[in-house]
């Protein structure tokens, strides 16, 4: 399967993460993962919506943030060779991305606290 490696509208950025929530073998091994992946979609979705000139600042802070949370879930998923992260449970994962996900790119990136990057990358509500 090949991905684009930028997202120019809303159906290129979900499908990834459609895929995966639909893949039987992945809902069967990971529900409450699924569950949280769905409801954060579901979440931007609603937020992209309501996108005007007046609040983009503030919506593209959420979504940055909710996008942080998909991140860290889809990084913390084990893979074959990751014997540290399939010794986290699914509340685990989803209990990181929901208090962690300020910080991811900040990481990400190797960003001091103390220092504040004028970007929007890093205005994360």
């Amino acid at each position: 399967m090949a991905y684009t490696t930028y997202f120019l509208n809303e159906e290129d950025y979900f499908l990834y993460f459609e895929q995966k929530c639909n893949d039987k073998l992945f809902y069967n091994k990971y529900p409450l993962i699924v569950a949280e992946i769905k409801s954060i979609c579901d979440q931007m979705k609603k937020k992209i919506e309501l996108v005007n000139s007046q609040n983009f600042f503030i919506i593209h802070s959420e979504l940055m943030g909710l996008d942080s949370r998909l991140q860290i879930i889809i990084a913390l998923l084990p893979s074959d060779n990751d014997d540290i992260l399939s010794s986290l449970t699914e509340e685990e994962v989803v209990e990181f991305s929901r208090k962690d996900y300020r910080k991811f790119l900040r990481e990400s990136f190797d960003v001091e606290d103390n220092i504040i990057p004028h970007s929007l990358y890093f205005s994360i509500i």
